[in-house]
């Protein structure tokens, strides 16, 4: 173009203003997408603060799980304990009742009633 004219003029900045606007709608749409992303890893980030549980309120349940366990131990000891001295009971009956028929039996072979 050797000779600029009001209409060459005209037409050279109608195509500047298409490819300027082509860009910026291009750059327009490349970010949002790009917000699209950011919005989506937002979402997904919120959703796992949501679901996770806070500290101290885990602290809370365990500390009461733990308080359960040891009720359970405490009981299980004394039961445990109950069953030693029912089964010593049983034994000292047992003996009991096995010298008491030996001492019947000697008696008996001796022959004194």
């Amino acid at each position: 173009m050797s000779s600029w004219t009001l209409k060459t003029l005209k037409k050279y900045f109608e195509q500047k203003f298409k490819s300027i606007d082509r860009a910026v709608t291009k750059a327009e749409i490349a970010t949002e997408k790009r917000f699209e992303t950011v919005n989506e890893w937002r979402e997904s980030y919120a959703d796992l603060v949501r679901s996770y549980m806070p500290r101290n309120e885990y602290e809370s349940g365990h500390e009461t799980l733990e308080d359960k366990i040891n009720i359970i131990d405490k009981k299980i000891e004394k039961m445990s304990n109950i069953k030693q001295g029912g089964s010593l009971v049983i034994a000292y009956v047992i003996s009991a009742i096995s010298l008491l028929i030996a001492i019947i039996s000697v008696f008996l072979s001796l022959g004194i009633k």
